[in-house]
């Protein structure tokens, strides 16, 4: 499946956009998206791409000008235009003849962006799930995932270095476990665990110890019903 949109930028919300479109800011965004069955398992492979036009906010410049400038009228450093490309997969290891719905597969992720506008530079995950793998839990789900996300180099480097350490501007990695039970067709729980570590950088001052914000936990429960 290939998909193509045409978006306008300026995000004026009583606007339709059709009379500024390919003027002061235009964003194309394409993907494509196919099947796969290897072995006769089921997946899928996916590639997309964004560019924009657009006049960005700079990420490269000191945060207390901006507030000044802000309240100046001064205008910002700006950027010209933007990027961002992604990759996705999903792939069935073990999949049910009878249902195909029902199996066990692995996924991935991966997305790099130019920086300069876009605080996320690089994100980058993968992990398994199934569904009905259970005997007689044919519908519940369950998963674990990992991830990665680098920030933009120009955003942390406009902080100075004892301020990047201790607020851990660098980046951040965690790992989620969930388990969706179906209660009943239209009832569906779904207990959920995160752990969160935030960004490590070492201190600019010589002799001094690695310095970390610490990992984060992060438990949850979700209800979805349908009428």
């Amino acid at each position: 499946m290939l998909t193509f949109s045409v978006i306008d930028t300026e995000g004026t919300t009583t606007r339709t956009g059709f009379d500024t479109i390919f003027k002061d800011g235009t964003t194309l965004a394409g993907g494509l998206r196919w099947t796969i069955r290897p072995f006769g398992l089921t997946g899928h492979q996916t590639f997309g791409a964004l560019w924009s036009n657009k006049d960005f906010s700079s990420l490269e410049q000191d945060p207390r000008l901006v507030i000044g400038n802000i309240l100046a009228g001064t205008p910002l450093r700006k950027e010209s235009g933007s990027w961002a490309f992604m990759y996705n997969f999903d792939q069935y290891l073990v999949q049910e003849e009878t249902d195909p719905s029902q199996g066990f597969g692995i996924f991935g992720r991966f997305g790099i962006s130019d920086g300069k506008a876009n605080p996320v530079a690089q994100f980058y995950s993968f992990g398994f799930g199934g569904k009905g793998l259970i005997p007689g839990r044919d519908h519940d789900r369950f998963g674990i995932g990992y991830y990665y996300l680098k920030v933009s180099g120009d955003l942390r480097d406009v902080f100075p270095p004892l301020l990047r350490t201790r607020i851990g501007l660098d980046h951040e990695q965690g790992v989620e476990l969930f388990y969706n039970i179906a209660v009943t067709p239209w009832l569906h729980v779904t207990p959920d665990l995160q752990f969160i570590d935030a960004a490590r950088n070492k201190s600019p001052i010589v002799g001094a110890e690695r310095k970390s914000i610490g990992t984060a936990v992060v438990a949850g429960l979700r209800v979805k019903v349908d009428f």
